[in-house]
């Protein structure tokens, strides 16, 4: 895995790319990742040093992994280049557009790959239906999956982090895919 810090220092090339905070790598960003191999063998994901609620004015209570471990989640799960910024003022007001086109020219990618709901830029005009129709203008494709589900039960950041909070540390693990408090 390579990792960056700085959209500068990136070689725009062909390849699968998504996005987000994915605190605790758990099962459902597992299996997204696991899509992102369909669409392109160079998977590559950019991911944040601060969680964006805390720009966003919706604080994290409990961040359920540290950076240090998601990245060597993300390292074990074989994905080729993570891209590592800081989720500022600046990016939250982006319009969506614009963050596309600084993406496209610093990363090059030619697919687009979210969970269904997915949502980014100022005022969360980056949707579903905006990205499907601008992929052919700007030259990449965009995909969306189904939100995952372990037996019938919806597996995300903040469902897990309830789990943590109450202290059912089993469910969380459930979600997770492994425990909670390891060596990765």
């Amino acid at each position: 895995m390579i990792l960056y810090q700085n959209l500068e220092d990136l070689l725009p090339s062909p390849c699968v790319l998504t996005w987000g905070s994915f605190d605790g790598i758990h099962l459902g960003h597992q299996h997204l990742f696991e899509k992102m191999r369909e669409l392109s063998p160079k998977r590559s994901v950019l991911t944040f040093t601060n969680h964006p609620g805390t720009v966003l004015g919706r604080p994290v209570t409990t961040s359920i992994c540290s950076l240090e471990e998601k990245l060597e989640l993300l390292e074990k799960l074989q994905i080729d280049q993570v891209v590592l910024i800081p989720f500022t003022q600046k990016l939250a007001a982006m319009h969506y557009i614009d963050f596309l086109h600084l993406l496209k020219r610093h990363i090059g990618f030619t697919h687009l790959l979210f969970g269904k709901g997915s949502q980014f830029g100022a005022g969360r005009e980056g949707d579903q239906e905006r990205l499907l129709k601008r992929g052919p203008i700007d030259g990449f494709s965009a995909h969306y999956i189904d939100k995952f589900h372990l037996n019938g039960e919806l597996v995300s950041s903040s469902r897990i982090r309830e789990f943590i909070e109450s202290g059912n540390i089993e469910a969380a693990e459930r979600l997770l895919g492994r425990p909670l408090f390891s060596s990765v």
